[in-house]
């Protein structure tokens, strides 16, 4: 299942409020069935009658009767992507969860009556975009939740603000490590971080590989996702995994010649 269809199944699960329960009525005894006739005796030599076979039935046909169409106040849910710039063919790709979502809820009656209504802005890898966006989801649409933003550089600023706005600001997308668990209880991420799923794979890799020893590292320094996990986090799991790290060799965002790097390797 898609982490974008979990993702919007809690934010509406919250927003939902339980249905009030019925009242069960007190049982009353139902009356005795009156008492069987009692039997009269046929004379000798008439036939006794045969009784009919039972009639079966018939089937009720099942109905379902279609949904109202939601007319309660609308629960408007935030949601920021990269609709331009570098990252807009991913942005566009990822907004169908979330629209395929409302339109399945609005479709059903809505939650207790009451219609989705997504509102979408561009955040294209923009930090200040980003708590711009955030804000006047938050001011102006009075949304309910974010979904978003996309990066990791965005997260890092949405993060903090969700806890002085008072907002759900969710991320399916961005990874950097420790952003959400620092920024308790309003900011939550639901991509898997590197040093959840660096673990196993240096794991699975010694397992495969058992007779190498030596390891360099290589990656981007210049990204804010990327440094700590560069210069930090991978150092520390392989020499924990029992590698001897010999050296690291930065480069930049944006290189596309790596012919130095695997010569300096």
């Amino acid at each position: 299942m898609p982490r974008w269809i979990m993702l919007f199944a809690l934010l509406i699960l919250a927003a939902a409020c339980a249905p009030a329960t019925a009242p069960t009525s007190t049982p009353t005894k139902a009356p005795a069935p009156p008492a069987a006739a009692t039997a009269t005796q046929a004379p000798a030599g008439t036939p006794k009658p045969v009784a009919a076979p039972p009639t079966a039935a018939p089937k009720a046909e099942a109905t379902t009767a279609p949904a109202s169409k939601p007319t309660g106040a609308p629960i408007n849910i935030g949601f920021l992507t990269p609709l331009s710039g570098p990252m807009a063919g991913w942005g566009h790709t990822h907004k169908y969860g979330p629209q395929i979502a409302v339109e399945d809820i609005n479709s059903s009656g809505g939650i207790n009556g009451s219609p989705v209504e997504l509102i979408m802005y561009d955040s294209p890898f923009d930090p200040r975009q980003a708590v711009s966006m955030v804000r006047k989801l938050a001011e102006q649409d009075k949304v309910f939740a974010i979904l978003g933003p996309y990066a990791s550089s965005e997260f890092e600023v949405a993060a903090p603000l969700a806890n002085e706005l008072k907002l759900p600001v969710a991320t399916t997308t961005a990874t950097k490590v420790g952003v959400a668990a620092a920024n308790r209880p309003w900011a939550f991420s639901f991509g898997l971080a590197d040093d959840y799923t660096l673990p196993p794979a240096i794991a699975a890799y010694k397992k495969t590989y058992p007779n190498i020893k030596k390891m360099a590292i290589t990656g981007d320094t210049k990204s804010a996702v990327n440094e700590p996990i560069v210069k930090q986090l991978y150092a520390k799991l392989l020499k924990d995994a029992g590698y001897e790290v010999v050296g690291t060799v930065p480069f930049d965002t944006g290189t596309t010649d790596f012919s130095a790097i695997v010569t300096k390797i």
